[in-house]
C-alpha cells in the first residue's frame, strides 16, 4: 500500500471512530467532502494545511495521522511485538499493559 492510501484510510478510521460523516469533516476543515473523500481514497495527495486541519477537526496531533504502521502488520505479527514489549517491561508497566488489554478485550 502506498504512503497516500495509507494516509487516507488512516483519516477514514479516524473519522469514523470520532462519528463523522464526510461532509462534517469537510465542513470542519473548510474542504469540500468531494475532496476528503478523495484523500481517503488515497486519490490526491493533501497539503500540509489540509492535514493540518484535517489533524485538529479530529482532535489529534498532526503526527497521530502518520501513525499507521500497525495497521499493516498481521495479527501473528502484533502478538510477537506486544511480546517483545511486555518481556522488555518492568513490572509496573507490565501491570499497566495487563489494565489495559483487560479493558479492551471486555
Amino acid at each position: 500500500m502506498d504512503e497516500s492510501k495509507a494516509v487516507g484510510k488512516r483519516i477514514e478510521a479516524l473519522r469514523r471512530k470520532k462519528g463523522l460523516t464526510q461532509e462534517n469533516l469537510a465542513e470542519k476543515v473548510g474542504l469540500s467532502m468531494k475532496h476528503i473523500g478523495e484523500i481517503e481514497r488515497g486519490r490526491v495527495n493533501p497539503t500540509l494545511a489540509s492535514l493540518a486541519g484535517i489533524s485538529k477537526a479530529l482532535g489529534i496531533s498532526l503526527v497521530d495521522l502518520f501513525d499507521f504502521e500497525h495497521e499493516r502488520l498481521t495479527a501473528a505479527q502484533i502478538r510477537v511485538e506486544l511480546g517483545k514489549m511486555i518481556k522488555g517491561a518492568k513490572e509496573e508497566e507490565c501491570r499497566v499493559f495487563y489494565r489495559i488489554l483487560k479493558a479492551v478485550v471486555e
